[in-house]
């Protein structure tokens, strides 16, 4: 079994809040460098965080070297997104149709996209919270919702014509950022924005 690359920055955020940085519910500047994987037993990460001035940087390492990196902002106004208004819109099975196509495939809790509409200037998803189980009643932030997020940006990059998509495999994120209204329950997320950044060389 592997760590899903969202537990990775849920476990940062809930780091970040045991060691008294405050509410936090942003994350930026993520890369996933390997994958955090158990063959034969438990495996024990560590977490490193190191606070700067206006924000918390943070390491997650494994058995194998650094696993994840990135950086976590205290709770704060939300990123003021742009939300697309045109582009071609995808039921909910046509959107893990195709996410499967890329390797990607999502099960139960993992697919709370009702629909989404993607166009070039990015993506916005209308979610089913319902479909996420009673088995994260009791989370702060359940995996599946930060997922989703993913999942929308991983849409944003499919050929909109239908055509063979490459495989996806998601590495690394500018951010995922929470409205106050989630980052409070959960239960009253209703959407997820997406839109592209410019790619960093060098």
């Amino acid at each position: 079994p592997t760590l899903p690359g969202v537990a990775s920055a849920l476990a940062a955020l809930r780091a970040a809040e045991a060691a008294g940085f405050g509410a936090c519910r942003r994350v930026r500047d993520i890369v996933w460098l390997r994958p955090l994987a158990a063959a034969d037993g438990p495996v024990e990460a560590r977490i490193a965080l190191v606070a700067g001035e206006r924000d918390i940087g943070f390491e997650i390492a494994g058995p194998d070297g650094l696993a994840c990196r990135g950086r976590i902002e205290p709770t704060g106004d939300p990123l003021a997104l742009p939300v697309p208004e045109d582009g071609q819109e995808w039921s909910a099975e046509a959107l893990y149709d195709r996410l499967l196509e890329t390797g990607l495939d999502y099960r139960a809790d993992y697919r709370p996209i009702r629909s989404v509409r993607v166009s070039p200037h990015g993506a916005v998803a209308e979610l089913d919270m319902a479909v996420i189980g009673t088995g994260f009643a009791d989370w702060p932030l359940p995996p599946p919702l930060l997922d989703a997020a993913l999942q929308v940006a991983a849409a944003s990059t499919l050929p909109a014509d239908g055509g063979p998509a490459p495989t996806l495999v998601p590495f690394s994120a500018a951010w995922i950022d929470l409205a106050p209204e989630a980052a409070r329950d959960w239960r009253r997320a209703a959407r997820i924005v997406a839109r592209p950044v410019p790619a960093v060389t060098g």
